[in-house]
């Protein structure tokens, strides 16, 4: 509702009419393929979603996840669902300004140090890094590279530069930095080429951010585009208050 940076306050004795002018897939959890499940049901609003029973969402939804969409949609409070994430990343499309290759590259690496902060705050390493890139012309390119396990920020953004350097010549529309081949961080080997106080760095810049304020510290020659690349609330997931 009020995309986007809109925040909207649903009280109890708003719904369900407040919910009824929305889409089904606006809802996170309702995807293309949710969306044609509903449909062969005969469920194409939100107001025949919420005429449903809780054991019609369970036998719908396939078990729990059901039963808590359900009481997601009235307004209850429900234990929340642990998620395994597979990979981490964020994409922005660039304002005319930064449509450029210094622009471009600013606004990536801000990206690519944000994903870094949730990777350390959601307690995953990376074994992987992705750039992708659209450019004016409809050509999309993107390329990977695989990474010593790692949170630390310097490692990443190592491996960052190799990857800019292969990116195609063009004039840059949007830029994204995916984190992928996640492990949980308790599934963490240590190793040999990390050094673990680099990684207590980026923990302390975490802290002091957390504590002063965005940005306070960051990473050199980003604190002039502190402004570009602001937190979206996205379609795909809610970001945590700290992003913003």
């Amino acid at each position: 509702m009020h995309k986007p940076n809109g925040l909207t306050l649903i009280r109890r004795e708003d719904l369900p009419h407040a919910l009824y002018p929305l889409e089904l897939q606006d809802f996170p959890g309702i995807g293309p393929r949710m969306a044609r499940r509903l449909e062969e049901r005969g469920i194409l609003t939100v107001r025949e979603l919420l005429e449903l029973s809780r054991p019609e969402m369970a036998k719908i939804w396939g078990g729990v996840v059901g039963e808590r969409f359900h009481q997601w949609l009235r307004g209850d409070d429900t234990m929340g669902i642990e998620t395994v994430h597979r990979s981490l990343g964020h994409q922005h499309v660039l304002e005319p300004e930064f449509r450029n290759s210094e622009g471009a590259w600013m606004v990536a690496k801000k990206l690519l140090v944000k994903t870094g902060v949730r990777l350390r705050r959601e307690g995953y390493y990376a074994r992987r890094l992705a750039l992708h890139m659209n450019l004016m012309g409809d050509l999309r390119w993107g390329q990977d590279v695989k990474v010593e396990e790692t949170q630390d920020t310097l490692v990443l953004l190592s491996a960052f530069r190799k990857l800019w350097e292969a990116r195609p010549r063009g004039t840059p529309f949007r830029v994204g930095v995916t984190l992928l081949d996640l492990i949980p961080k308790n599934r963490h080997q240590l190793s040999l080429l990390i050094n673990p106080h680099r990684e207590n760095l980026g923990e302390a810049m975490d802290r002091l951010n957390a504590k002063f304020g965005k940005d306070t510290v960051s990473v050199g020659g980003l604190y002039q585009y502190k402004q570009a690349a602001p937190t979206r609330i996205p379609f795909q997931r809610v970001p945590d208050l700290e992003e913003f």
